[in-house]
């Protein structure tokens, strides 16, 4: 269960990056799948997933994700997010199911959240959209400011 929670945490903080692209938003809406893989802090892989996400406008500045994680044990884990452009454009929040943050778009398609999900429990992602149908997540899961995990994820987009 470690393992699943572990997953969960990571994706739900990754999905914050996505969420605000802010020099051409519509570019992340839509359904996207793809899958990734756990690794140890020392690198070694501990677990697959797929995931299945569908990112929608709520208004001109708020974009909500929902979707589903699948482990390979089968278990399916339902993940929910919210991000807001903050006022002058410069950044985002993010709310979840697991902690709430912020982050930055830099351009160049790469973007950068941190995610605070209480207890010493964190998660630093960073974000490269590979055009308009495909994004690359690295999620680094931190432990009172260590690193614990890494997730990465490739996600493309649907016709």
């Amino acid at each position: 269960m470690r393992k699943a929670h572990a997953i969960i945490i990571g994706l739900v903080a990754s999905l914050a990056s996505a969420g605000q692209l802010h020099a051409d938003p519509d570019r992340a809406l839509g359904v996207w799948q793809g899958s990734g893989t756990v690794f140890s802090k020392d690198g070694r892989e501990a677990a697959e997933f797929t995931i299945e996400l569908t990112r929608t406008a709520v208004d001109q500045r708020s974009t909500e994700t929902k979707g589903n994680v699948v482990l390979t044990t089968g278990a399916v884990i339902p993940i929910f997010q919210r991000t807001t452009q903050s006022e002058g454009g410069v950044g985002f929040r993010l709310e979840s199911n697991r902690g709430k943050g912020g982050g930055y778009c830099l351009g160049a398609g790469l973007c950068t959240s941190y995610e605070d999900a209480g207890n010493g429990q964190a998660f630093a992602t960073t974000l490269v959209l590979d055009g308009p149908s495909k994004m690359r997540l690295l999620v680094t899961e931190l432990d009172h400011g260590q690193a614990v995990r890494f997730i990465r994820q490739t996600l493309t987009r649907k016709p």
